[in-house]
């Protein structure tokens, strides 16, 4: 029986804003198919807290395996990706958001263990992480259409997973607001609350801070690209943290 985790009813795949727009300055508006990894944390599988654009296959002379019809995953740039910048927030992947074009809202077929097509790809991808340690169980796969002419994005969410045949189709909600870093500090007091795991939420700040503090510390680096980057690591800490937040308060909640 499929189980939907914490979802009730329809699925729907949550993306929080700062993602979306990244989604919607880069491959939104790039001629398909391109793609980009969703990513967020296990126990909440269906909440999109990051994006990141990633470059496909090349050959062996440069070329990207890529074109209006098909994209090439990029294998070992994802895992570099995986293992660099979100295992050690805690994070994992949920799902690739790719590109078609207009009109084209099916993920494509295939022949399974052939390595063509949407859905073989994805489900064996879930094959091989059912292997392992963490328990992977829905690939989050929405098709972004953007149409040039009214200058709208149109995004069709699914879900595959190994124990359902179809894709599943999903909703979309894009939070509508970027909670701003004092909404953290005004709400601070909640950490004192009778059984709230504070020490866990900030043991998980400090893993930022740490690597931050090794951006602003490399010297072969040019100092405006280093404090760049430590800027946007400190906005991705404060939504992190916040969204973190809120799944602990809802923990906390259920046992009481």
């Amino acid at each position: 029986m499929l189980q939907r985790s914490s979802q009730e009813g329809p699925m729907t795949i949550t993306i929080e804003p700062a993602a979306y727009d990244i989604y919607m300055r880069s491959i939104a508006r790039r001629p398909p198919e391109e793609y980009a990894v969703l990513a967020g944390f296990l126990d909440d599988p269906f909440h999109v807290t990051d994006l990141r654009p990633i470059p496909p296959m090349t050959d062996a002379r440069g070329r990207a395996n890529a074109g209006h019809a098909h994209v090439q995953l990029n294998a070992d740039y994802i895992g570099h990706y995986l293992n660099r910048e979100l295992v050690p927030f805690g994070k994992y992947l949920l799902g690739i958001l790719h590109t078609h074009p207009l009109g084209i809202t099916r993920l494509s077929g295939g022949r399974a263990g052939g390595g063509d097509g949407d859905i073989p790809s994805m489900r064996g991808t879930l094959e091989r992480a059912a292997k392992s340690e963490p328990r992977w169980q829905y690939f989050l796969a929405p098709i972004g259409m953007y149409d040039v002419d009214q200058g709208k994005d149109h995004l069709i969410g699914n879900v595959v997973c190994l124990d359902h045949p179809e894709p599943i189709p999903a909703s979309i909600n894009i939070v509508s607001k970027i909670v701003q870093p004092a909404a953290i500090q005004a709400s601070s007091s909640v950490t004192s609350d009778v059984g709230f795991p504070a020490d866990d939420l900030i043991a998980h700040g400090w893993r930022y801070q740490e690597r931050i503090n090794s951006i602003l510390a490399d010297q072969s680096t040019p100092r405006p690209h280093r404090e760049w980057m430590a800027n946007y690591l400190d906005g991705i800490r404060q939504q992190d943290l916040l969204a973190r937040r809120e799944r602990l308060l809802r923990s906390v909640d259920r046992q009481a």
